[in-house]
């Protein structure tokens, strides 16, 4: 965006853009503007003059066109709309204020505007060009308190690979043991009630526990039984 795409948007809904947003357009909005049309992303912000200003001339002329403060009070002029999702929510900056501020609209809690996460423009652009975060995998395990590997008939990872001790922080042992399809011997096992499949495995007060960070996370919530 080049300056006289920022004089636009300042004389046709009458405002006067405050320096971090005006910053934003001059040097991030055509790179965010790529980023929206060859990432993954989900990029909220409006990077053209065009939509900036269609998304506030009717607003801006018409308050009333969205109730804002549990539904009882007209739109307020100082947010400027940088930002949609089509569902009702949006994304403004304050006129009134200097600092590098987003605010999201949120429409289900009322009309309420509340501090953006990330909270400010330098934090969202450092979010777009960040590399994606792939989440852990969701595990499950089931965790019996007291059993040891050293019981490999039982317990070890000849019978359940992968297996492991946790210790919580209340100072107890807990063996988990990854969930997965059984094999047929195992199965044939459980029928059986060998030992190679502890009959426990299936008992209901074992603990059956989701989770992605694996031996840190299985220590807090263990531990909070």
């Amino acid at each position: 965006m080049i300056e006289s795409d920022i004089t636009r948007i300042e004389q046709e809904l009458s405002v006067r853009l405050p320096a971090p947003y005006r910053q934003f357009l001059l040097d991030e909005a055509d790179n965010v503007a790529r980023l929206k049309e060859t990432s993954d992303r989900i990029i909220r912000l409006y990077t053209t003059a065009e939509k900036i200003i269609a998304e506030n001339v009717d607003l801006r002329a018409d308050p009333d066109l969205q109730p804002t403060n549990g539904d009882q009070d007209p739109w307020p002029l100082k947010y400027l709309i940088i930002g949609g999702d089509g569902g009702g929510d949006y994304w403004c900056v304050d006129l009134s204020s200097t600092e590098d501020i987003v605010w999201q609209f949120d429409h289900e809690a009322y009309g309420a505007f509340v501090r953006n996460d990330p909270p400010s423009l330098r934090a969202m652009i450092e979010a777009f060009n960040a590399p994606p975060v792939v989440p852990k995998p969701l595990a499950i395990y089931r965790c019996i308190q007291g059993a040891r590997m050293t019981d490999p008939a039982d317990y070890g990872p000849a019978v359940f690979p992968g297996s492991f001790v946790v210790r919580d922080r209340k100072g107890r042992d807990w063996t988990c043991f990854p969930e997965r399809n059984l094999t047929s011997d195992e199965i044939g096992a459980m029928i059986r009630r060998l030992r190679e499949f502890p009959s426990w495995y299936l008992d209901e007060a074992v603990k059956k526990v989701r989770a992605r960070g694996g031996e840190d996370e299985l220590k807090e919530y263990l531990g909070s039984l």
